[in-house]
C-alpha cells in the first residue's frame, strides 16, 4: 500500500456518525444483486463441469455421461484473448526520444527490469488470463492497481479481483467513474489484519473481540463444487478448548470490507470489520491520497444505464445441458442397437422380467428354448442423435465465438486456401478480437 507510506489521521468522530448507515448501505447492496451473483454462478457450474437436471433423462439406461464441451469452448477463447494481449515481444520502451546521449548499459538496466517487473512481480499472463476468462464466465472482470514494500523495496502491484466480492453502486453506472460507492469484501487471517494495523491502516482488533465470520454464500458454493468446504469448518471446537490458538488456527479470519465513497467531492477509503462479539464496527476510515479509486473494470456487454449485462457463458450454457443429453441419447440408442435374444413360449409372465438393453435375454420359460428362439433388432436411431449432437457442438462453436473455420476446418464448398480464408477467419474470430 503507497498509502501506508502516507497514512493519513483516522477520523474518529466521522467514523461513529456514519457507521450504522454505512453497514446498513453495504448489507443492502448485497442483496440487491443476488439474481445477477445467482445467474454467474450457473456459468460457473457449467465451466465446472457439473451437470444440471437432464431435460430427457433414459428410461432404459443409466448412463449419464458428461461432456465438458461448453468449458472447451470457454477456454479455446481464453486462450486465443490471452495471446492477443500478451505478445511475445515487450509491449514498452525505455528509449528516450530525440537526440539524447544515453549510456547504452544504462538502457539494457532500465529494461531488463521493467521486463522483470511486468512478468515476475506483476505476473501479467497470469492476471491476463483470470481476467480473460472472468470476462466471458461474469461479463465483468476487474483489476486493482497498487504497490507493496517487499523487504524494504517499493514495487508495482496487480491483481484480478473477485467479482463475486466486488459491488458497484448504483448500478446503474456504466464505468466506475460514474459510481457513487465502490467497495470489495474480504476475508483477511488475523495475523495479516494485524500487519495493516501496526502500518495505521485500520485500528487494531485484539483476538478475542473475533467471532467466527461468515463466509458468503457464493465462496461456499465455489468451494463445494471442489468438495471442499469453508476454512473455518470443523474447527469450533478447537477454538472452544484453546482460545489462544484462535491466531494460529484458520478460524482466525476477519470479515473486512473495503469502500470508496465520494462525499463532498473528496474520495474517502473506509475499512468495517464484520465478525466482531460488539457487531460491526468501522476500523478505518479517512480521506484517500489518491484522485480515484484504484480499481479498474469494464462491462463485455455494455449498455447505458446499466452495470450488469450478459456475458458470452450464458449464450451456450443451455446448449451445454443439450448437448449431453444428446449424447446420453446416443449411447442409449447404441446400447439397444445391440439387439434383444427371445426365447422360451411360456406363458403367464410379468413385464417387468424384460429389460430393454442391448444383449438382453428374454426367458419365456419353455422346456426346448431353442425350438422358440429369436433374435429381435430395434430399428437404427444412432445415426439421428449422433447428427443433432454435431449440430448442438457445432452451435456452441459458433455461438461460442468461434467455428470450424477458426479451427481450422473449412465447411464444405467454402475456400481453403489464399486471402479469402485468411479474411473468413478473422470474421470468425471477430468475437474474441473484441473482447480481446
Amino acid at each position: 500500500y503507497y498509502g501506508a507510506l502516507h497514512m493519513p489521521i483516522q477520523e474518529s468522530q466521522l467514523k461513529q456518525s456514519l457507521r450504522r448507515a454505512l453497514c446498513d448501505q453495504t448489507v443492502a447492496i448485497r442483496d440487491r444483486r443476488r439474481y445477477v451473483e445467482e445467474k454467474w454462478l450457473r456459468n460457473r457450474r457449467t465451466w465446472m463441469g457439473f451437470p444440471f437436471t437432464r431435460y430427457h433423462a433414459s428410461d432404459t439406461s443409466t448412463s449419464n455421461y458428461r461432456i465438458p464441451a461448453a468449458r472447451r469452448v470457454i477456454e479455446r477463447a481464453v486462450v486465443r484473448g490471452v495471446k492477443l494481449l500478451t505478445p511475445k515481444v515487450k509491449w514498452f520502451e525505455v528509449a528516450p526520444s530525440g537526440d539524447v546521449d544515453v549510456d547504452s548499459r544504462r538502457l539494457s538496466n532500465v529494461d531488463n527490469f521493467m521486463w522483470y517487473i511486468i512478468r515476475k512481480k506483476i505476473k501479467s499472463r497470469s492476471i491476463i488470463s483470470q481476467l480473460v476468462r472472468c470476462l466471458i464466465l461474469y461479463g465483468m472482470p476487474v483489476l486493482k492497481t497498487s504497490v507493496m514494500v517487499q523487504n524494504g523495496m517499493v514495487f508495482p502491484t496487480q491483481r484480478a479481483v473477485d467479482p463475486f466480492s466486488f459491488y458497484i453502486y448504483p448500478e446503474t453506472s456504466a464505468t466506475l467513474d460514474e459510481a457513487e460507492d465502490i467497495f470489495e469484501d474480504f476475508l483477511f487471517s488475523y495475523s495479516r489484519y494485524q500487519t495493516f494495523a501496526d502500518k495505521g491502516i485500520v485500528d487494531p482488533i485484539a483476538a478475542d473481540e473475533l467471532s467466527r465470520p461468515d463466509w458468503p454464500y457464493h465462496i461456499v458454493e465455489r468451494l463445494a463444487y471442489q468438495g471442499i468446504t469453508d476454512p473455518t469448518a470443523n474447527v469450533d471446537s478447537i477454538i472452544d478448548s484453546v482460545g489462544d490458538q484462535l491466531r494460529r488456527t484458520t478460524d482466525g479470519f476477519v470479515s473486512l470490507t473495503e469502500k470508496w465513497i465520494r462525499r463532498d467531492g473528496k474520495l474517502y477509503q473506509v475499512y468495517i470489520a464484520w465478525n466482531l462479539h460488539g457487531g460491526p464496527r468501522i476500523v478505518g476510515f479517512f480521506e484517500s491520497i489518491y484522485d480515484s479509486p484504484l480499481y479498474r473494470t469494464t462491462i463485455h456487454r455494455p449498455l447505458p444505464g446499466e452495470t450488469y449485462t450478459t456475458s458470452q457463458a450464458e449464450d451456450i450454457t443451455e446448449l451445454d445441458n443439450v448437448q449431453s443429453d444428446m449424447f446420453n441419447q446416443f449411447i442409449d440408442s447404441v446400447n439397444r442397437e445391440q439387439g434383444f435374444l427371445a426365447f422360451g413360449g411360456g406363458s403367464s409372465l410379468r413385464g417387468d422380467r424384460f429389460t430393454f438393453k442391448g444383449g438382453a435375454k428374454w426367458d419365456f420359460g419353455a422346456d426346448q428354448p431353442r425350438d422358440v428362439m429369436q433374435f429381435i433388432q430395434p430399428p437404427v436411431t444412432s445415426t439421428n442423435q449422433l447428427r443433432a449432437w454435431q449440430i448442438t457442438n457445432a452451435m456452441m462453436q459458433s455461438m461460442g465465438g468461434a467455428g470450424t473455420i477458426a479451427e481450422g476446418q473449412p465447411g464444405r464448398n467454402m475456400p481453403r486456401s489464399g486471402t479469402a480464408v485468411e479474411s473468413l477467419i478473422n470474421l470468425s474470430l471477430a468475437d474474441i478480437q473484441d473482447f480481446a
